[in-house]
């Protein structure tokens, strides 16, 4: 027996933002942080963060390697995406290991 679901566009738009929410949470399991915050007062007007990434040989996990302004909460959560986005672009052009 068939059931018919009827969603609304705001349910809709809340289910597809929990499933990428999920994903990105399951994808940072993989992933060892190196996160710090730097003081970036007195710098230049034109100052954000900056990711790197690189793999451990022994597991092949990738470390995400962050520095951002203090106080900066967007600025990482956009830092965090970047990386799962350098991260998932290279597991596909190289299999890793660890990294699935």
């Amino acid at each position: 027996m068939k059931k018919i679901i009827r969603l609304t566009e705001s349910d809709l738009t809340r289910l597809v933002k929990r499933v990428i929410r999920e994903m990105d949470e399951d994808s940072m399991n993989h992933i060892v942080w190196d996160i710090k915050a730097m003081n970036c007062s007195g710098m230049r007007e034109n100052k954000s963060g900056q990711v790197d990434v690189n793999y451990n040989e022994e597991d092949g996990k990738a470390i995400a390697r962050i520095r951002y302004c203090e106080g900066d909460d967007d600025d990482l959560d956009y830092l965090k995406r970047k990386a799962i986005m350098i991260i998932d672009r290279e597991n596909r052009l190289i299999d890793r290991g660890g990294i699935n």
